[in-house]
């Protein structure tokens, strides 16, 4: 899916709104009008050559991954695990019998980074950023004034990328078939973030076909019409601050990863439990680390491949079992109260590669107890465990 782009940015890139429409499906960048290039060394101009023509060599579904990675704001550097998520939530990973979606979109990027057109580099801990070879940045792209991007994406997927003060969304916005949406509220390219208004947040929920919304910005409330977004399948809250999700997150029975993070999340409401498809629970509550507590009935969500940052006691414990498919857990909270009914489940959870333990500060509770009495499942291969203080 080759991409027309358009943009108009203020402040660096970060401020200002980038769009992508995908080309019709069989349509090859050589058959549409490439603007051209101007002092080019003949070094330059050869490498720019070899990066096309490895782009329109890539088999369709490797193309069409890389195309989407390049929409994905990277100023900071792309996580791969979010990669990988966000692939699966495009639909751009089939699900095949025997096979585990995460590790096809692995494998996947494995793939563009041997060909050169990703890079791979290591970060704190085990996470892993990407970034886009220089030589790739444009194979992908046709650049097109406003009002030729309105025409030539008329009724085709639209994907955007928006840094503005929050406000308000910009003009006839919501007439745009859009599929994802990076938003960021900032009202400069440095930090802090500022906050979504309610305004900008229900243009948001109108927007019906979307499958990911991926939001960066203080945020007091979701709305309840984030509830009619039947189709979306990955919903990131990052940076927020946000206390609590509306009941009508259960409506969003597609989704397959909620991520929250730098909020202010003390509990996940009940309605929780009706996204039988999530596969990816990311919470994280900065600077606390006491983590984010789940409804009883948290194990019949019997596809999640990661439950991050959830505050363990004894009812979480005793359901954990049952969570078969978990890959990647991080407990909050741990301590000598439930500790021999945790380690017996974590045990039980033969598909965990890794797992960190967050305990209290001993002065104020009971702490962990030490893990010399832990049994690790068969596969796992990386242990954290923090003691906060």
């Amino acid at each position: 899916m080759p991409l027309f782009s358009f943009n108009r940015n203020s402040d660096g890139d970060l401020i200002g709104k980038w769009y992508f429409g995908e080309m019709p499906t069989g349509k090859a960048l050589s058959d549409a009008p490439i603007p051209t290039i101007i002092q080019q060394d003949e070094g330059q101009t050869s490498s720019l050559a070899a990066a096309k023509s490895i782009y329109e060599n890539l088999p369709h579904h490797l193309k069409s991954c890389f195309d989407y990675i390049y929409i994905l704001p990277r100023r900071f550097g792309l996580d791969k695990g979010k990669v990988v998520r966000l692939l699966l939530a495009q639909g751009l990973i089939p699900e095949k019998p025997g096979e585990i979606m995460e590790d096809a979109a692995a494998n996947i990027i494995q793939e563009l980074i041997g060909l050169g057109m990703l890079q791979e580099e290591y970060y704190f801990f085990s996470l892993i950023l990407l970034s886009i070879s220089e030589f790739h940045k444009k194979s992908c792209l046709i650049e097109v004034e406003d009002h030729d991007f309105v025409a030539k994406v008329a009724n085709l997927p639209i994907h955007a990328s928006i840094g503005n003060d929050g406000k308000d969304l910009p003009p006839n916005f919501n007439t745009l078939p859009i599929r994802s949406l990076f938003a960021r509220a900032l009202t400069s390219a440095s930090w802090p973030s500022c906050e979504f208004s309610q305004v900008y947040l229900q243009g948001v929920c109108a927007l019906q076909y979307m499958l990911v919304l991926d939001l960066c910005g203080e945020i007091d409330y979701l709305p309840d019409e984030v509830g009619d977004l039947v189709h979306l399948t990955y919903l990131g809250l990052r940076f927020t601050r946000i206390k609590k999700l509306p009941h009508t997150i259960g409506n969003l029975q597609k989704l397959q990863t909620l991520e929250v993070g730098f909020a202010n999340l003390h509990q996940l409401p009940i309605e929780i439990l009706n996204i039988t498809q999530l596969r990816h629970l990311l919470l994280n509550n900065y600077p606390s680390y006491a983590g984010t507590r789940v409804p009883r009935g948290i194990g019949t969500l019997v596809n999640l491949h990661t439950c991050a940052g959830v505050h363990v006691d004894a009812g979480f414990a005793s359901e954990l079992s049952t969570l078969t498919h978990l890959r990647n857990l991080d407990v909050r909270n741990a301590c000598e109260d439930h500790a021999s009914e945790l380690f017996a489940a974590i045990f039980k959870l033969e598909n965990l590669v890794s797992l960190s333990l967050t305990s209290e500060n001993p002065y104020l509770g009971t702490p962990l107890p030490e893990l010399e009495s832990f049994s690790p499942p068969p596969h796992l291969q990386e242990l954290v465990y923090v003691v906060t203080y």
